[in-house]
């Protein structure tokens, strides 16, 4: 797997302005760790874009009511959906110290148990961090 060439990583331009900030941030902060490579940006692609759609729904929410009919509980719902769509791209990328102890613990990190046959650099990166 190649390491992008910059710290800098032009988001897609499909992405919305807050997706695009989001995934230049988790990019630069990935590649500082030493954690990004190629075929990782897809992964951050779709974790900016669930997360803009999260915030967009949570700013918004008032005016979907009034244009939509929605009621609270149908507003809490949607944000409650977008939020575990967030989170499940955070468990993907290892986002978050729970994350981060589920991998140790999978793939034998901390003691808990040992596998020899780890050589991914992300996990490696990751769960020795």
């Amino acid at each position: 797997m190649n390491k992008p060439e910059s710290h800098i990583v032009e988001p897609p331009s499909h992405l919305t302005p807050i997706a695009g900030a989001v995934y230049q941030d988790v990019c630069a902060q990935l590649y500082s760790a030493d954690l990004l490579t190629d075929v990782d940006l897809y992964v951050v692609e779709m974790f900016a874009d669930a997360y803009a759609q999260w915030v967009d729904a949570i700013e918004q929410r008032d005016d979907y009511r009034a244009s939509y009919g929605h009621s609270k509980a149908e507003d809490v719902r949607l944000v409650r959906e977008l939020a575990m769509d967030v989170n499940r791209w955070c468990k993907v990328l290892g986002f978050g110290p729970m994350h981060r102890q589920k991998l140790n613990v999978a793939f034998g990190f901390g003691g808990e148990k040992t596998n020899d046959a780890v050589d991914d650099p992300v996990v490696l990166g990751i769960c020795n961090g």
